[in-house]
């Protein structure tokens, strides 16, 4: 149950931070994006579960950011072109795939992946020193029991991720064939 809230938790905190960079920068959001901002800070929580907290910021902002490209262009897909709902359009962006995502915002999303880990890092140990646990001495070493799991599940996410972003490009290049 304690996970189930901690997630619930995580989820509500991306979902009003997300919907929060929205208004402040487009001047308008959809509750579609407090779902997607929800997922996508979990998921950036999730870094540190499966992968040692060893691994260099750098790479987990990479990671973080292939997290959100792909549930982006995942979101996009479902909300704006299957449901037609125009909720975002980057087809006038270069480089974009579909019109869902584009290297313009998934270099937003590295950094944005930053701030997301550093806060989820903040609230794991605000977490475990509530437990009784020094910072230096954690239970357990974050992804310990998850042993080739984490990997498999990791690779599995990056892995969908770049061929959504390969399909897409096969297809512009499709497109401009034509």
């Amino acid at each position: 149950m304690k996970q189930i809230l901690k997630y619930l938790f995580l989820w509500l905190v991306g979902g009003v931070i997300y919907i929060g960079m929205e208004l402040a920068f487009r001047g308008r959001s959809h509750w579609t994006m407090f779902i997607l901002g929800g997922v996508c800070f979990v998921a950036l929580g999730l870094i540190n579960e499966w992968i040692p907290w060893q691994m260099p910021l750098i790479k987990q902002m990479f990671l973080g950011m292939m997290i959100i490209t792909y549930f982006e262009l995942l979101t996009g897909c479902v909300v704006n072109i299957w449901r037609g709902w125009g909720i975002w359009d980057y087809s006038h962006m270069p480089g974009n795939i579909l019109g869902q995502i584009c290297p313009k915002f998934s270099l937003i999303w590295f950094w944005i992946s930053g701030a997301g880990i550093t806060l989820n890092m903040g609230i794991m140990m605000e977490e475990q020193k509530r437990q009784g646990c020094s910072i230096g001495k954690l239970k357990s070493e974050p992804g310990e029991s998850w042993g080739n799991m984490k990997r498999t599940i990791i690779n599995t996410i990056v892995g969908a991720g770049a061929g959504a972003i390969a399909t897409g490009i096969f297809y512009n290049i499709a497109q401009n064939i034509r």
